[in-house]
């Protein structure tokens, strides 16, 4: 669903209920929440790294593929 289309809604929702004391607040936080989720491919992207580092790490290696992504993962959030 379309962050927009979702603000839409909760807008709309909020206007026809009896207003409750922090929705609006629960209502961004909901939608802070989402931006941060479809954030997460491109944060979660290590193909910009080189070949090189990639079979230092052993991406693509069966035994070791899931544990070298996680290293470079911390290895390039650590960088921003």
């Amino acid at each position: 669903m379309q962050p927009d289309y979702m603000q839409s809604l909760n807008r709309e929702q909020l206007k026809r209920k009896e207003q409750r004391p922090g929705i609006n607040r629960e209502i961004e936080s909901f939608e802070r929440s989402f931006r941060m989720l479809d954030s997460l491919p491109d944060i979660m992207n290590v193909t910009d790294e080189p070949q090189l580092t990639h079979d230092l790490y052993g991406v693509g290696s069966k035994d070791t593929d899931e544990f070298a992504r996680k290293c470079l993962l911390t290895l390039t959030g650590n960088r921003g």
